[in-house]
């Protein structure tokens, strides 16, 4: 089986390239995501996938059980992290019902130690990556003479730390035989970000 390291993966655009290979494939992903590991059960991801609209009156009802003010965008940033929850299952699932293994790590892709320690656990899994599918990225929309030079930091590192400390775990060294004389490395990043960030 194909072993597939991807990255970003509770991203909605990756989920979805994620279940698209993983129906191609089969193989064995290893998905990794700032996001916390979704729990199934979790009612927030089931009433997300059945009635947002509800969603949105159940939130703002904890916030103000909670003495906070439910205001419209603290009640759009909870139904984001939700959301993000939503879409790393959908990809876990996507995985599963493709017939294929589906591994989730939650790594902050900026912290070496915890990316290295998440690249351990693949390589006693796998022992090698055929794909690295490296489409994290953090969205912070805002003109470049605008943007505060931590957060173009922020938006930057996610894409080159990242990029650096995944294959760091030298699981992509190449394995040369007549079928497979490289390993493929896909690094994805949107329109905006390339021309803006």
């Amino acid at each position: 089986d194909s072993v597939v390291v991807v990255t970003g993966a509770a991203g909605s655009i990756v989920s979805a390239i994620t279940a698209d290979l993983a129906a191609a494939s089969g193989g064995v992903f290893h998905l990794l995501d700032l996001t916390p590991a979704p729990d199934p059960t979790d009612p927030d991801i089931v009433a997300f996938r059945s009635d947002r609209a509800s969603l949105k009156g159940t939130i703002a009802a904890r916030m103000k059980g909670r003495g906070d003010k439910p205001t419209p965008v603290a009640i759009d940033r909870e139904l984001a992290r939700i959301e993000r929850l939503e879409a790393a299952l959908t990809c876990v699932q996507a995985v599963e019902a493709a017939g294929g293994t589906a591994y989730y790590y939650p790594v902050d892709l900026t912290d070496a130690e915890t990316v290295a320690s998440a690249m351990g656990r693949v390589r006693e899994r796998s022992g090698h990556v055929d794909v690295l599918l490296h489409a994290a990225g953090l969205e912070i929309s805002r003109n470049l003479p605008e943007k505060e030079p931590r957060e173009f930091d922020l938006v930057f590192d996610v894409k080159t730390t990242g990029f650096f400390s995944v294959p760091s775990a030298k699981l992509l060294e190449p394995r040369v035989t007549a079928s497979v004389p490289s390993r493929p490395v896909v690094l994805a990043i949107t329109v905006p970000g390339w021309i803006v960030s």
